[in-house]
């Protein structure tokens, strides 16, 4: 079977002569993280989970937005805010898909910047907006494609070696909301966003109609 990307080799019990003789269903139950004591792989002390510990109340909150082990952690001062780092992940054909990072900073023009982090360069960087900036992601089909997002824009860059160029997202008919909040990306490459108004839009490179002809909403 694949996990992450990496094949993993799980042996059957020695007295069936065939996987397919026990084959079955999944069950329907799904599994959930209440509390965690101790968890350690061997060959990644930190693990891929994250855990909160409120002391005092003698409660856990776990983060699992991480998709592979976590090698380091930061706790800012104000012990609020916490920084993690995990190694490079894998696409589904285990081929390394981490080795770029985008960053977007808070300066006034909101440089968006592309490091190649393994070396600690810097590839390539351009201003972004004067407006706020809450999101930057890669596209995770096309990786010359990188998406941000904020106050009332999304933008598309195509990052080509050193160079970035910004196409912006047309709202058209649809109301330009006041923050463009968050981003996901679905199967077949289109872009899902959610704007402040609780309204999910759907961004594609090719011109999208819906029932009715009124279009993506």
């Amino acid at each position: 079977m694949f996990m992450r990307g990496r094949p993993i080799t799980m042996f059957i019990p020695s007295d069936v002569e065939s996987y397919e003789d026990i084959r079955t269903e999944l069950p329907p139950e799904k599994l959930k993280l209440e509390w965690l004591d101790k968890f350690l792989f061997p060959s990644c002390p930190k693990n891929a989970n994250r855990i909160l510990f409120n002391y005092d109340e003698r409660t856990q909150r776990h983060y699992l937005g991480h998709t592979d082990c976590v090698k380091c952690i930061a706790v800012h001062p104000d012990k609020i805010r916490i920084a993690t780092g995990q190694i490079a992940g894998v696409d589904k054909d285990g081929r390394d898909s981490g080795s770029h990072l985008a960053v977007i900073d808070d300066s006034n023009e909101h440089m968006l910047t592309v490091w190649d982090w393994q070396k600690k360069s810097k590839v390539a960087e351009i201003k972004t907006t004067n407006e706020v900036v809450l999101a930057v992601e890669f596209h995770p089909t096309d990786p010359s494609t990188i998406v941000t997002c904020g106050k009332s824009h999304i933008f598309f860059w195509t990052w080509s070696g050193n160079s970035l160029a910004r196409k912006q997202g047309i709202f058209g008919k649809y109301e330009k909301p006041k923050f463009v909040q968050c981003l996901a990306f679905l199967a077949n490459g289109d872009v899902l966003a959610g704007d402040s108004g609780g309204v999910m839009l759907i961004w594609s490179k090719t011109p999208v109609e819906s029932t009715a002809g009124k279009g993506v909403k």
